[in-house]
Formats: C-alpha cells, structure tokens, sequence
C-alpha cells in the first residue's frame, strides 16, 4: 500500500526542508542549529544520512521502515492484552489517511513513534534498559513522544508492581540517553 508513495519527494511539509538544512549543515559545521524547536536531533541525522545515501526515497523508506515497526508493535501490544479484533485493528490504523500519508514522507510524527512502541514493546519482553534507549530515540525524533512514552510507564507502573524496580531502569536508561 506504501510502497508507491515512496517516489513521490520529502512530503509537502516546509519543515522537511528545514532537516535536510540542519542535517547538512551540522555535518559540515559541527555547529548543530535545530530545524524548529526545541530540536529533533536524532530524526535530523538520521534523515541526513539517508538522504546523503539515496536522496528522498531513502529518507522516506526510512520512515516507512518505521511505520511498520510501528504497526507490528501495535499488533503485539494489542494481542498481549487480548484487545479483540487486533488484525482489523491493525488494519484501520495502517489505511488511516493520517497513518498512510506520514507513512510515505520524510517527517518525524511515525519515526519516533515508531522507536516508542518499540520501547513498549521492550518492557512486554522484560528488557527494560533496550525499552528506555528505545523510547529515548523516539523523544529525541520529536519532543512530544514523550507524552506517549511517559503515559505507557505510567500505566505499566500502575498495573504491574511486580515489575516497578524495573520501570526504573528503563526511567533512568530513557533520561541518560
């Protein structure tokens, strides 16, 4: 479904071009200026690196590559916690128009939510220092993640006292990084 839109440019999204610009000019200057505030370092270098490597088709296979860790973490989560229906669950979010166009674009809204549910992901599999790196890349993709991420642990951290020693590990691997 993807696949066709790859070929199509950054996106009609003026800030992609402000990444590209901060990108190459870090690389070139060692001086980093964020695209916008309060900066999104991590999708920005990304982003440079793989538009150095194959331009924007790569930048947006990228954020491709990330929509669908997105989508297979969404899958997992929701059968962990036998949300019925989670295939026809898994099926609107990936044709949402929303969902679908930011799927085939260089933006960072699916990049680090992609390194979020990642994160969630992690904490389901006891591998609470990977969860906290991972939710940490998905903030540093763009701020806002982190209402995302904090909202999970909190939750978690709610719900599973058995594993609360262990949400901090992932708290604290999260702040550092």
């Amino acid at each position: 479904l993807y696949t066709p839109f790859l070929f199509l440019g950054y996106g009609s999204d003026n800030d992609t071009y402000n990444v590209l610009w901060t990108g190459a000019y870090f690389v070139r200057t060692l001086d980093y200026i964020p695209s916008r505030g309060p900066g999104f370092f991590v999708f920005e270098t990304v982003t440079f690196f793989l538009n150095v490597l194959g331009g924007s088709l790569l930048t947006n296979l990228g954020v491709m590559v990330m929509s669908l860790v997105t989508l297979y973490s969404f899958l997992r989560l929701c059968r962990q916690f036998n949300i019925p229906h989670t295939p026809l669950l898994a099926l609107i979010l990936a044709v949402h128009p929303y969902y679908w166009v930011n799927s085939t674009c260089t933006m960072d809204y699916l990049f680090a939510l992609g390194f979020v549910f990642l994160g969630m992901l992690q904490v389901l599999r006891g591998k609470y220092f990977t969860a906290g790196v991972a939710m940490a890349l998905g903030v540093g993709s763009r701020a806002t993640a982190i209402l995302i991420a904090a909202g999970f642990l909190i939750w978690y951290f709610l719900t599973q006292p058995q594993a609360r020693k262990l949400l901090f590990q992932t708290g604290v691997a999260a702040a550092f990084f």
